[in-house]
């Protein structure tokens, strides 16, 4: 249950982006006014800038167990600044649908490892990765659309990959749906859509952190908004959910 007194919010930079816990900032309220933005400065909801989410990425896809890759001449060849062995290896896996092959063709290509910088093979790859239902891909995939990075910016595409990676259990997925739902980005405005997923982010981030602790800011936001009823419903779909 998300704590509802005592918190205030902050003014921090960028939307959330990552499965787990990553270094990119999370996006909080100011002034007690429910506004999302995009990489401005100005106050409000923000969202996570580009640099951020490829460290993210790469931090999370060498260390995380769900990212494991195939091989791990790959993994070790890419730790050691060997971009091209690395790419050797996981080109020929992403071409037969390995997911996590793609992501990492996908961030290399983001960041130049081994080869030039190439937005549209960066957005192929994770594109494919995403579809393949690798978490971290959909998140980008999430974040590009709601930026406008590479592709049109798209509302409602953006919420889509965000759902699909708060639905399996994101907790960045979960903290951007609470976002859209309480700034109505391509989608009605629902304040009990909003506190249930910000509720479920703040139980998902690791206890007493500054994510979970944003989670809960902003869902004290929303629920000073919220009627008596819309909260117990709101709680209620929040107990009751369960990953995918």
């Amino acid at each position: 249950m998300v704590r509802t007194s005592g918190f205030q919010p902050e003014n921090r930079s960028s939307i959330l982006l990552g499965g787990t816990k990553h270094p990119a900032d999370a996006g909080l309220f100011q002034d007690n006014k429910l506004r999302l933005h995009h990489t401005n400065n100005q106050g409000g909801m923000k969202h996570t800038n580009w640099t951020l989410l490829v460290a993210f990425t790469l931090a999370v896809s060498l260390a995380h167990p769900a990212l494991a890759f195939t091989s791990d001449d790959a993994n070790a060849a890419y730790k050691a600044g060997n971009y091209e062995l690395a790419l050797k290896i996981w080109r020929p896996l992403a071409e037969q649908g390995d997911g996590v092959a793609q992501l990492r063709l996908s961030v290399m290509y983001a960041e130049g490892q081994g080869v030039p910088k190439d937005d549209a093979e960066s957005l192929k790859w994770g594109q494919l990765a995403a579809e393949n239902g690798i978490v971290t891909a959909q998140l980008i995939m999430g974040a590009r659309y709601n930026e406008g990075r590479g592709v049109p910016k798209n509302s409602k595409e953006a919420l889509k990959w965000f759902q699909k990676a708060a639905n399996k259990g994101a907790a960045y997925g979960q903290f951007s749906l609470g976002l859209m739902y309480a700034g109505g980005l391509g989608i009605p405005q629902d304040k009990v859509q909003s506190f249930k997923w910000f509720t479920l982010a703040a139980a998902v981030f690791p206890p007493s952190s500054k994510e979970s602790d944003d989670a809960v800011k902003n869902a004290n936001l929303v629920a000073a908004k919220m009627t008596p009823e819309e909260i117990a419903e709101a709680q209620r779909l929040a107990q009751e959910w369960k990953p995918e």
